[in-house]
Parts: C-alpha cells; structure tokens; sequence
C-alpha cells in the first residue's frame, strides 16, 4: 500500500421569500417548520394541530450581547431579546429533570408556539422544563428599535447571522439554569428546518451546553454542491409526477406547487389537491391552463384575484432573503428532469445580484467552513454524538439532510498564539522532529496582530481604537486557521488529507478548541501545556503561584524561606527615609525605584518564570536557589535580601543594571494584554499559602481597570460560554474525540490543565518534573530526560492511530478516494503564554 503522506498543520498560534425565479437571482425557499403565509383555504389550517398550553406560557426578555465575537465598543451594545417559558410539566431542578428548548427560526414565536407541539406533547412524559428562544431580527428581538432600523444598512444588519444566533441561544440557555438553579438538568435542543439547522450545529458548537439535540427537516447538506443543485426541484416534481407546460405568473404557480409539496402533510395533502383538481377539471376547459387554473382554486379556495395581490410583507421575507443572501447560500437550480422549466443554480449571477442588493457579497462557503458538511459521516462518526436528524423523504428539502445514520449516536429517521511566527519557528521542534516519520506536510499559521498579520496596515494603526481592536480575539483566530488549512489542502489538491492541530499554551487552548468547534477540517489536537480550565472559577485563583511556590519549596526548602521570607523585609527598608535608595543600589537598578511594588513585581515575574520554564538540562529554579543559598559563602552578605540578590545574578548573570531597564514593549505584551482584558480572563491571585505576599483576584477590580485602559469591560465568562470548561468529563466523555492535552507538572498553568482522561481518545499525557510547553519544543538527544523522551513517544503513538484510524475509515467509506489520496496528512502550532506579569 502506498504510504501516506500527512499534511499535519501545525496552527500557529502565539498567543419565503416565495420560491421563485428571477432573472437575476434564484430565491431560496424559506426553511420554516410551518410553511409560508399565503391565504389558504380555512379547512386546510383548521387541520393544523395548534397547542392548548399557551396559557402556561410565560414571557420574558433577556438583555443580549449584540455582538459575541468581537471586541468592539459597538459590540457591547445590546437588545432584548424574547424567550418563553412553560413550567406546567416540570419536576424542578433537584430531579434532573431535563430542559427541552425550541429554536426559533426565521420568524416570531408567536407563530411557532401555537402550532409546535413535540414539546407540549412530550412535556409531561419527560417532566421537562419547556423553553422557547426567539431568533434575533424576528418577531420581538429586534436590535436598534424597530425592522426597519435593524436593517437599513450593512453596519448593524452584519450581526444577523447563525453564529451570532446561537450565541444568543446559549447565553439565554446558561441565564436560565442558573436562575432556576437547574446547573445539572441537561438540556435538549429542537429545531425544524433552519431551526433543525441550528440545532444541529449548537450540539457540534456547544456541546458543553446541550446534551442532544433534534433537527427536523435539516437541510445541512444543501451547501457548496455537497447536494446535487436540482434535488429540491426534482423531489417536487417526483411528488406530483405530472404536468410540464410572463414569469410573473410561472413564478406564482412555482411557488405554489413547492410550497404544497414540502408542507405536503395529512390529513389534507396539499399535492394531492391540487393534482386531483388538474386531472379531474372540467368546469373550467379542457385545455391545459385551464386545468392548471382549477388545482389553484381548489388549493387556495374561490378569491377574487389570484396572482399579483397586494401582498403583506412578512417580517420573515426581508430577513430571509438577507440571510440568503450572507451566510446561507444554498446552491438551488432546475435541472432538466424535472416539471419545471430548466435553470441551473448561477453562482456568479447569485453573487452580483446579492451585490447589487446589499451592498455586500454573499460567502457561499462560509457554512462549510464553520459548521462543516463534506464527508460528514466520515467526520462526525468519530467526533461528536447525540443528533437526531429527521426528515420527510417527499419533503424537497430532505435532499439536503442526513438521511442515514453518522454512528451509533448521531442518527438519522426519516419516513419513507500571541507572538510572530519567526519567534516560534526557531523553538518549537516538535513537526520537524516528526515529520520525516509521518512523510507530513508542515503548516505553520501566525495568529491575527501579531507579526506580520497586522490588519489595518500597521500595528500602531490596528490597536488604536476600539473599533479596530475589536476584530482581535480567539475566534475570529481560528476561523483564520480553518480558512487557511481549506485554502492550502484546495491548492495542493489535499482534500483528503488529514490534519492534525498542535499548539502550546495559549496556542494549545486554540489547537483544543479548533478541534471541538472545526471537528471537520482537523481530525484531532495536540494541546500542549493548555489551561483551559483556568476560566470561572473552575481552578483555583492560587493556583498558579502554589505550584511557583511548590517548584522552589522541592528544589530548596531554605531557599523557600528565604523568598518567603523577603518581602516583609523589602517593605519594611522601603518604608524607611531613603529606604528606596538603599534598595536600588542593593538590587543595581537601572533608575531609582519610585515604589517597592517595581522591585516585587521584578522578583515575582523572575520567580515565575523560572518555574514556568524550569527545563532541563539548565534548570532555572535549581539556580536561581543556589545562588540564594550559596550566598553566605560570597562577598554579597548574609543578609535576606543579599541572598536574593545573589539569587538574581545568578540567574540573570552578570549586568551593569537589573530592575526597570529601558526596554521596548513588545507586540506579545501589548497584543497579550488586550486579549486578557477581553476574553481571556485568568483568574489569577495567590492566597495565603504561598511564597509570595497574598493577593486574592478581585474580579471587579479586574473589570474597572480593564475598562479604565481600553474603554470595554471584559467579559469573563465569554470563554466558559462559547468554548465549555464546566464539567468538562462530563461533557466530553460522550461528544468530542481525538485531543491530547499534554502538561508538565512542574509547570504552574497546569493548575489549570486537563490532567485526566476524559473519555478513551480525549487523553492526558503528563510528566511529574515536565514545564511549560516542554514536549512541542526541539528535541536534544544529548540532554533530554527519559520521561521526556517518552511523553513524546506516548503522544505520536496516539497521532498515528488516529490517523491509521481515519484511512481505514476513507477506505471503507470511499475506496476509490482512499486509493487516489495523496498519502498526504496535516498539523498546526504555538506559543506560550507569559506568566502573570512580564519579565525579561
């Protein structure tokens, strides 16, 4: 067999409208579970089955974040956004009695809530919690006032997409459980259409927020030809399996037949209807039109006028075909086998018309990248779990869904980092290391603002301001990641290839995080050193220092004490007349001190860092404590803060001055400090049982001085929100797959690492005496250790399974692909994140 060539990218990261057809545009059918609203005869609704439990319903309204994933002044903003509740069924939040939660879609609640009945019907049996979320833009959660406002421009019509949607779905869902103290009642998901859609694609996004989800009628796979363009017009025409025979009137009747065919449901049939009144017409002519005229009065019953009315625009029809024409491009055309007359899907007309219309060109692919699509099964049956997919196979939209099942979970029932590139290049061995073994592609991505990936033209430029700075953050970072590896596998013609992911630190969190949100572009991680845990308040604050102080107490118990035991006695000189004097000419300080905090400071981030970073074969702890304990036998003094001192030089070696010097701030300093105060907020503080002086993290302290240096809050439980961290085995045990977080023990974030396994191929590999980011960096034969040796080891052997594992799957799945692909495969990288305050 021919060997595969892996492309392993490493990433680097340092730090209804009615259906019809124009001449310009093929309009979408709209994607609702209840169908459009045309006048219809009264005896067809009055079959619909309408809920009697709108009287248990309670209104309320959650004041939502306008824009999730940017940092900008304007995405503070906010609106309130409509949610309902039926409590009826519930047996509370102590009986793990689950939440059941409807997505709304491309309309109001109030039309969904009469007619949705799975919820009400199976309340009672599940003694479910029932909630119902209204889709931001529709019905009474509308940003900016009023429609007209929300939509009038670009600007503020640009946050009306999915991503943003179910964003708002999760912050509503987390807000509810926490008011009702239901943290532990699992939440099920339920959508029908493009609410199915969005259901789906929360389980795969928010796995640590919904346990399962139902997708009725999701066209998911209606995307970027992964469906054949006709498929919707070709079941319509296999449902009424007649008939074939300006525009204006075609695109009328065009509308109607789909309409009647996708909403084609007992006890009525509308296809059926329409088809006995054509072929059974005699009242009105034998010839053709005639018989099309006679399907139409019985469908819509006797009117005064038919086509060209003076129609209502519903709120959903300006909504839908904006959304139609950003995000949700669904590649729809008339073949030549069908009723209709032929018009094949026009990417480039689609494009130009959606120009001309609003200003902006669609992005037909932006749904595949972010939620994924192609080789679906060969994806999702390794990755992810708990998705029902349903469908009605006379439903034309079911040629774009799921219709066999993923795996034993995901099932379908139908009827019938923060610094350059060159930086990280000339440290990080562990692709070059393995390439020749793996015969693997290398891929090295830089993240957003750093280096030379600058929006805005320059650096200066690009962080002025809040408007510009708000495009900086982790997940408009991996988005970057997840277009670049789709370009590169495009040009080489790797489509098949598999790609494997790795980062250290905060690259790590981003290499773990691209695997659980883009399960399709990367078939697993490598998270080195990675603290996704270091969120909320799932680690401890003191963490972090406890394991700085348990570094040095291991190495020199004396050494220890005399840390300890140094800050009182810098405090106590300081306070003293000509106090700082003394201890800038003691400490050899580049200018004079103005208070003690800048040489405590120092000394904490000297402290931290050789612990951070305590490799072998140097070991910068172990010197730092032989400097301090060997310091009686020099000519530096006896004294505590002598011995400090000579703790200091010898790590530093020796220089004209230390404390303060001149220095230019770096890219990763200023670059790390905005992604601290936005997003990433470490709670990091040190308690009492440390080497250092206490200094518990005040949250709301955080906060103010954050918005006092950049003019926005932090959010601080963004990360936990969009990217989980909460009982995380809990969650990942049973969704998710293919993530090695691998950490040092030594090292002080891995207080706030993963450090067991979570399921048999989410595993942890960890070394008692290993640091920061130790195994990703370049191996030296002569001075690594054998537990080093051997947590790499541990890891490609993971590497290589799951790669074998995925060709074995392509060979039983697509054969011929599996013959044809280039043995190619993939992987990605990263930095490190600094410790709590910056040192040289």
């Amino acid at each position: 067999m021919m060997s595969p060539i892996f492309l392993i990218l490493f990433l680097l990261f340092n730090l209804l409208i009615s259906a019809s057809v124009h001449a310009t545009r093929f309009n979408i059918p709209r994607l609702s579970p209840i169908g459009p609203r045309i006048s219809r005869n009264l005896d067809i609704v009055s079959e619909l089955s309408v809920s009697d439990d709108n009287d248990d319903m309670e209104t309320f309204f959650y004041t939502q974040t306008l824009d999730h994933f940017n940092f900008r002044p304007e995405s503070y903003d906010t609106f309130e956004q409509r949610y309902m509740i039926n409590s009826k069924f519930w047996g509370g939040a102590n009986s793990s009695s689950p939440i059941f939660v409807y997505f709304g879609a491309e309309e109001s609640l109030d039309d969904d809530i009469p007619i949705i009945g799975f919820l009400p019907n199976n309340g009672a049996r599940f003694n479910a919690l029932l909630l119902y979320i209204e889709h931001r833009y529709y019905g009474k959660s509308i940003p900016f006032g009023s429609a007209e406002e929300a939509l009038k421009n670009g600007s503020i019509r640009g946050y009306f997409n999915s991503a943003q949607a179910i964003a708002d779905y999760a912050e509503i869902i987390i807000h509810v459980k926490k008011n009702l103290h239901a943290e532990n009642s699992p939440v099920i998901v339920i959508g029908g259409s493009y609410g199915g859609m969005l259901a789906s694609w929360f389980r795969l996004k928010y796995p640590h927020v919904a346990l399962g989800a139902l997708a009725s009628s999701a066209p998911i796979l209606y995307f970027h030809d992964i469906s054949p363009q006709d498929g919707y017009y070709s079941i319509v025409s296999k449902d009424f399996r007649s008939l074939k025979d300006s525009d204006e009137l075609k695109d009328y009747l065009n509308a109607l037949f789909c309409d009647a065919a996708q909403y084609n449901k007992p006890s009525t049939y509308p296809v059926n209807m329409i088809c006995r009144a054509i072929d059974g017409n005699t009242n009105s002519g034998n010839d053709t039109l005639s018989k099309i005229f006679g399907g139409l009065v019985t469908y819509l019953g006797n009117s005064s006028c038919y086509i060209n009315a003076f129609p209502n625009v519903f709120e959903s029809s300006p909504g839908w075909s904006w959304q139609t024409c950003s995000e949700l491009v669904v590649p729809m055309g008339i073949g030549n086998d069908t009723m209709f007359p032929p018009h094949p899907s026009n990417l480039s007309r689609y494009l130009q018309s959606c120009k001309v219309t609003y200003g902006v060109l669609p992005r037909p692919h932006w749904v595949t990248t972010y939620y994924g699509g192609p080789n679906i099964k060969l994806i999702l049956q390794r990755f992810g779990s708990n998705i029902i997919f349903s469908n009605g196979l006379r439903d034309p939209y079911s040629i774009g869904g799921v219709l066999e099942n993923i795996s034993d979970t995901i099932v379908a029932v139908h009827t019938n980092n923060e610094a350059p590139l060159d930086g990280d290049l000339a440290v990080i061995g562990f692709l070059s290391d393995n390439a020749l073994r793996f015969n693997a592609l290398l891929l090295y991505i830089e993240h957003r603002y750093y280096g030379k990936s600058i929006p805005f033209g320059s650096r200066e430029e690009a962080l002025k301001n809040g408007s510009t700075r708000g495009y900086f953050n982790s997940a408009q970072a991996i988005a970057d990641y997840a277009e670049i590896i789709i370009h590169v596998k495009k040009i080489l013609h790797a489509e098949n290839s598999p790609v494997i992911v790795i980062g250290g630190s905060y690259g790590g969190m981003l290499a773990s995080w691209f695997r659980l949100k883009y399960p399709h572009i990367a078939l697993g991680a490598l998270a080195s050193s990675a603290p996704v845990l270091y969120f909320d308040d799932i680690t401890p604050h003191d963490g972090y220092y406890s394991i700085v102080s348990k570094d040095f107490r291991e190495a020199s118990k004396t050494c220890y004490r005399t840390i300890k035991k140094s800050w009182a006695e810098i405090d106590e000189i300081a306070s003293k007349p000509n106090g700082l004097s003394i201890l800038s000419k003691k400490f050899k300080t580049c200018k004079p001190l103005n208070d003690s905090d800048e040489l405590k400071n120092y000394l904490d981030s000297m402290y931290s860092g050789a612990a951070q970073y305590n490799k072998p074969p140097t070991y910068p702890v172990n010197i730092i404590c032989s400097g301090i304990d060997g310091s009686s036998s020099t000519d530096s003094g006896n004294d505590t803060l002598s011995k400090i001192f000579a703790g200091l030089f010898a790590y530093r070696g020796n220089k004209s001055c230390y404390i303060n010097p001149p220095t230019n701030v770096s890219e990763t300093r200023v670059g790390w400090r905005w992604q601290t105060c936005s997003e990433m907020v470490i709670p990091i503080g040190r308690g009492n049982d440390t080497m250092f002086p206490p200094d518990p993290f005040d949250l709301n302290s955080y906060i103010q001085d954050c918005k006092d240096f950049y003019g926005v809050p932090p959010r601080p439980h963004w990360v936990t929100t969009y990217y989980g961290g909460h009982s995380i085995k809990l969650i990942l045990q049973r969704f998710g797959s293919n993530i090695i977080f691998s950490n040092g023990l030594k090292d002080p974030y891995s207080s706030g690492g993963v450090l067991e396994n979570l399921s048999d191929t989410i595993t942890a590999v960890h070394t008692v005496n290993g640091s920061h980011c130790l195994d990703i960096l370049f191996a030296n034969k002569t001075t690594d250790p054998v537990w080093l040796v051997a947590q790499r080891e541990v890891e490609i052997k993971i590497i290589e399974g799951w790669i074998n594992e995925y060709y074995d799957d392509l060979r039983n799945q697509h054969p011929n692909i599996a013959r044809r692909a280039l043995a190619s495969s993939a992987t990605v990288h990263s930095h490190h994140i600094s410790p709590p305050d910056e040192h040289d």
